[in-house]
């Protein structure tokens, strides 16, 4: 899903999903990754679900062995990473009082 078509990395898409696979890792550390793969099966295949979670463990945003729990500066990390990219125009057309 964050693949252009001559294959290259489309970094917003990219971004996006994995702010959202670490904020589900924030809000729930030890989550099993089954779990996390019932989350978000609407949304993501498990094979690319575990990508983004191995990126993230590369990263040290997080630590996997049994559960995962995110890294103790696991958002700075995140910000320092992805600073430059921007979220894809869809994500940018959800304001808060809209939901």
């Amino acid at each position: 899903p964050w693949f252009t078509p001559s294959g290259e990395i489309h970094a917003p898409a990219f971004r996006w999903m994995a702010e959202g696979v670490l904020f589900s890792i924030i809000s729930r550390p030890g989550c099993p990754i089954d779990e996390m793969k019932r989350r978000f099966a609407y949304v993501l295949q498990p094979r690319m679900l575990l990508e983004i979670v191995r990126v993230l463990e590369l990263f040290q945003m997080e630590k996997h062995v049994f559960s995962m729990s995110a890294t103790e500066n696991a958002m700075e990390r995140f910000s320092r990473i992805f600073n430059t990219v921007l979220l894809p125009a869809i994500r940018k057309l959800i304001r808060v009082e809209d939901i």
